[in-house]
C-alpha cells in the first residue's frame, strides 16, 4: 500500500478514537448536544469543494469582513436582489451567515463565483448606498432592461450612465413603496455633443417631510454647510456656483468604468471622466445650472430667461412658472 494511502488511515482512525472519545467525555458530563452541534458546525463549515467564502458587509464609504456564523436554523440564500434580514446558508456550501444589518453585502469564492445581495427593511439610507456600490459609471450596460440589471447586479457591478442609474434606482426603490423620481440639471453655458447636464434621483423622506436629491453615480448626497440639512435639487442647484454645499459619501467604490466607457465610434471616455471625478465640484457648476424635474416623460424647469434656449434642447424639455413648479413637485 502507498505510503500516503497508509498516512490518510492512520489520520482518520485516529480522528475518529479521538471523537468516540470526546462524545463519551461529553455524554458523562451532560454536553453531548453540545458536542453534536460543534462537531455538526465544524464538518459543515468545510469548504465542501467551494473554496475559500469571503464575506463583506458594505455601507456608506466602510467596508466590514464576516466570518461564518453556524448552520443551525439557517435557511438557504433567498435569490432575489433585496432580501430582508435573516440567517442564510451560502448554497450547498455549508457556509451559514446572520445577515442582521441592513446594507449590502458580497459573497465572494475566488476563481468560482460573486454572490450580491442588498438587506432591506426600513433604512432608506441603507439601501441608497447599496446601490451606490453597486453601480459604477459606464455604459456596457446602458442598453439592458430593468430586469436584466437586476439579475446583472445579483452576481456583478452595474456599468450603466447617470440617466439609467437613476432610472433604475427609482424603480427598486418604488418597488419597495419608496417615492423616488429622476431629476438633474442642465448647463447654460456652451452645449456640446457629450457633457451638457447630468440626471440623479430625488427621493421623498417622510420623516423630514422633503424630497432629497442623491447623485447614486457619483456616490453622493449634499447638506447645507451651517444647518447641515440635506438638499433637494433646486436647492443644490442654486448652490453650484458659489459651492455653497457639503459633500456626504453614500459609497466608496470605483466611480468610473474607465476601460470600457466608449461611444459608438469606439472612441474611450476614460481621460475625460477621470478629470470630471478629480473635480466634481467644478463639474457640478457646469452641468446643475437649471434644475430639472421628470413627470410623464417631461422635464420641467422654471428658469424664464433661458426658456427659449432650454426647450430648443430637447422637445421633452418644458417650462412652467416658479410657482406652479414648486406647487406641483414641492
Amino acid at each position: 500500500m502507498p505510503m500516503t494511502n497508509k498516512f490518510n488511515i492512520v489520520i482518520a482512525v485516529v480522528t475518529v478514537a479521538f471523537l468516540v472519545g470526546l462524545a463519551g467525555f461529553a455524554y458523562k458530563s451532560g454536553n453531548i448536544h453540545k458536542l453534536v452541534d460543534k462537531v455538526r458546525f465544524v464538518i459543515s463549515n468545510k469548504p465542501a469543494g467551494d473554496g475559500e467564502v469571503i464575506v463583506y458587509f458594505l455601507k456608506d464609504d466602510r467596508v466590514e469582513r464576516l466570518e461564518e456564523s453556524g448552520i443551525a436554523g439557517f435557511s438557504h440564500m433567498p435569490t432575489d436582489l433585496i432580501v430582508p434580514k435573516g440567517s442564510y446558508q451560502l448554497g450547498d456550501s455549508g457556509f451559514g451567515y446572520t445577515l442582521n444589518r441592513e446594507g449590502l453585502y458580497r459573497f465572494v469564492v475566488p476563481n468560482r463565483k460573486n454572490i450580491q445581495k442588498i438587506v432591506f427593511e426600513s433604512d432608506i439610507d441603507a439601501l441608497l448606498s447599496a446601490i451606490a456600490w453597486i453601480v459604477t459609471h459606464g455604459n456596457a450596460d446602458d442598453k439592458k432592461t430593468f430586469d436584466e440589471l437586476t439579475e446583472k447586479a445579483k452576481t456583478s457591478k452595474l456599468f450603466i450612465t447617470c440617466g439609467n442609474i437613476s432610472e433604475w434606482a427609482k424603480i427598486v426603490l418604488s418597488e419597495k413603496g419608496i417615492k423616488a423620481r429622476v431629476v438633474g440639471g442642465i448647463t447654460l453655458d456652451d452645449w456640446n455633443d457629450y457633457d451638457n447636464g447630468h440626471r440623479m434621483l430625488e427621493v421623498y423622506r417622510a420623516e423630514l417631510d422633503k424630497w432629497l436629491v442623491y447623485d447614486l453615480d457619483n456616490n453622493t448626497y449634499f447638506i447645507d454647510r451651517l444647518s447641515k440639512k440635506p438638499l433637494n435639487v433646486v436647492e443644490f442647484s442654486a448652490r453650484v456656483a458659489s459651492r455653497d454645499y457639503r459633500v456626504v459619501s453614500l459609497s466608496a467604490d470605483t466611480r468610473v468604468d474607465i476601460s470600457a466607457f466608449q461611444a459608438k465610434n469606439g472612441y474611450t471616455y476614460g481621460f475625460f471622466a477621470e478629470a470630471i471625478n478629480a473635480d466634481l465640484a467644478t463639474w457640478y457648476a457646469r452641468v446643475m445650472q437649471v434644475p430639472l424635474i421628470n413627470d410623464d416623460g417631461r422635464y420641467y424647469f422654471f428658469d424664464s430667461e433661458h426658456r427659449k434656449k432650454l426647450e430648443g434642447y430637447r422637445p421633452y424639455y418644458k417650462y412652467i412658472e416658479k410657482a406652479v413648479f414648486l406647487k406641483k413637485f414641492y
